[in-house]
């Protein structure tokens, strides 16, 4: 009976024991699932794959291996080591077969994907950009072109071809690349008004890429897209062949030293042998930057600066970009060819130049809001005021319009009309109005007050000057360098005057007769100046 008991126990010992599961291991081994290469270019391709963790495990380590053999000589670390990862490996040879593989370790157990492979693109001709054009003349073309790709090898060359429509060979011209891959080259000795196919190329040793054609047609315009680049355009053999120049196009200082060198005078003043008689700038625009042009002046905006066209033998017609708002003193002073000036249609300020000793004629149009020009005379929008009177302008006597009202500073220096006749409307004259003319003799209308500094001055020609009954103040220097012989005073009392009124006149109280009213002689007799005159007689 005991040892039937004993065995039942061991029986029941024996299955309780095989109703037990044995444990599972907790840090299971990764999956790994390698996909297809993609975005394979010459030099670089995307590796991608999957990690799949298994129970409680981990990844610590996951990577990429590659090379140019089964054996898969280099290692990237992946991205993330859970999920999908990827890669971009970069630098590879191009028309080259690589193999590659993923692969995962959770520190006890590493996990390696099946073996695939790509091949990289081969090397290719160059890929270029559509040409850009930077500027033209009459006679060439500036373009640009840039090397987008170099096909996976050193360029050997880039430039342009060209020919015109009726040619069979094409004219080369090779070009310089810059370090981010733009050539440019000049296209020179083009024909005028003719048509030409040009073409960008670039070449390496896997062949030459031409771009499509691009049309040109040269005109009788200088064109460029950025200021500074006319020395650029206009080469060395083409700038004193300019008689006439249309330009469309910013200027700045470069360009005006460029222009101004075209027309007579260099860089250092002095003559060259430019012969540019013709400036069509009404589709330029002036702006700041460059170089000086003239005794250190430089561009500003929208600005005829002091000096920028002066002195230009050259040059006979001048019409001035529509932008330029403000025209400075002396901008064409001594010019002494400059017939013809077309003022802008936006201009708002303007100043005369003197020693323009041909200028015959300033034009401005009727749309322009602040000015009008009348029988080549400049005036306000109004026509009340005179600006400018051109100084070369023949004419043996002057009668101004009857509606004026004021003749405005310098309106009238250099004038080289012996007689002017200036309208009772009258009622200001400018400093230095009559300066430097060959006037004879004037008579100033009886509403003006002021007899402003260097009216007269350095009128050398000029004897006999009335002045109307309302004056009251002669400023200094007002008659310096006349040859007065006779003044006429309408006004009933003695002006305010100083010496200096009558400075550079040799013993003007002498050699001057005094003309006063018969009944303010005596005011005058018995004033400290006036009293000095020595021959005071009336009217």
């Amino acid at each position: 009976m005991k040892k039937y008991i004993r065995q039942m126990i061991f029986l029941v010992l024996i299955l309780c024991t095989g109703c037990i599961e044995e444990p599972k291991p907790e840090s299971l081994s990764p999956l790994v699932t390698l996909l297809k290469a993609s975005n394979v270019t010459r030099t670089s391709a995307v590796l991608s794959g999957k990690i799949s963790i298994q129970g409680s495990g981990k990844v610590d380590i996951a990577c990429f291996r590659y090379g140019t053999t089964a054996q898969t000589e280099h290692m990237v670390p992946t991205d993330a080591t859970e999920g999908e990862t990827s890669v971009l490996l970069n630098e590879l040879s191009p028309n080259t077969l690589y193999y590659f593989r993923l692969e995962a370790s959770n520190g006890y157990q590493t996990v390696v994907s099946a073996c695939d492979s790509f091949r990289t693109a081969p090397n290719t001709s160059p890929v270029l950009s559509k040409i850009t054009e930077l500027g033209h003349t009459p006679m060439s073309v500036l373009l640009s072109c840039k090397i987008e790709n170099d096909g996976g090898s050193p360029i050997k060359n880039a430039g342009f071809t060209f020919r015109t429509i009726n040619e069979n060979n094409a004219t080369e011209t090779i070009a310089k690349i810059d370090s981010e891959g733009y050539f440019s080259a000049r296209l020179s000795s083009l024909s005028p008004l003719t048509e030409y196919q040009i073409y960008a190329f670039a070449e390496n040793e896997t062949g030459r890429t031409y771009t499509d054609v691009f049309p040109f047609i040269t005109d009788n315009a200088l064109f460029c897209k950025d200021a500074g680049m006319l020395n650029q355009l206009i080469g060395d053999e083409e700038r004193y062949s300019y008689t006439s120049i249309r330009i469309v196009a910013p200027l700045n200082g470069t360009d005006i030293l460029l222009l101004r060198d075209m027309a007579g005078t260099d860089a250092h003043g002095t003559a060259s042998p430019g012969k540019l008689q013709v400036m069509e700038l009404k589709d330029a625009k002036i702006v700041s930057g460059g170089m000086a042009y003239n005794n250190g002046h430089y561009t500003q905006n929208d600005t005829v600066s002091v000096s920028m066209f002066a002195a230009l033998p050259a040059l006979r017609k001048l019409q001035l970009p529509n932008s330029v708002k403000v025209i400075e003193a002396n901008a064409f002073s001594e010019s002494s060819n400059l017939i013809q000036l077309s003022l802008p249609d936006e201009l708002k300020e303007v100043a005369p130049s003197v020693h323009c000793l041909a200028l015959e004629d300033v034009f401005i149009s009727d749309i322009n809001p602040y000015y009008h020009t009348e029988d080549g005379l400049l005036y306000n929008k109004s026509g009340e005021t005179l600006i400018w009177y051109p100084q070369g302008k023949q004419t043996e006597e002057l009668a101004l319009s009857p509606t004026l009202k004021a003749i405005d500073a310098y309106a009238l220096e250099g004038y080289l009309v012996k007689s002017l006749i200036i309208p009772s409307s009258v009622e200001k004259i400018g400093v230095y109005a009559f300066a430097n003319s060959q006037l004879e003799s004037i008579i100033i209308p009886d509403k003006v007050l002021r007899i402003e500094r260097g009216t007269f001055q350095n009128s050398s020609q000029l004897k006999e000057i009335t002045l109307g009954k309302s004056v009251e103040y002669l400023s200094a220097y007002c008659f310096d360098g006349t040859s007065l012989t006779d003044l006429y005073l309408k006004c009933d009392l003695p002006p305010y005057a100083t010496e200096l009124s009558f400075a550079g006149i040799d013993n003007v109280y002498n050699t001057c007769t005094l003309h006063v009213p018969q009944s303010s002689k005596s005011w005058y007799l018995n004033h400290p100046l006036w009293g000095q005159f020595k021959r005071i007689v009336t009217f």
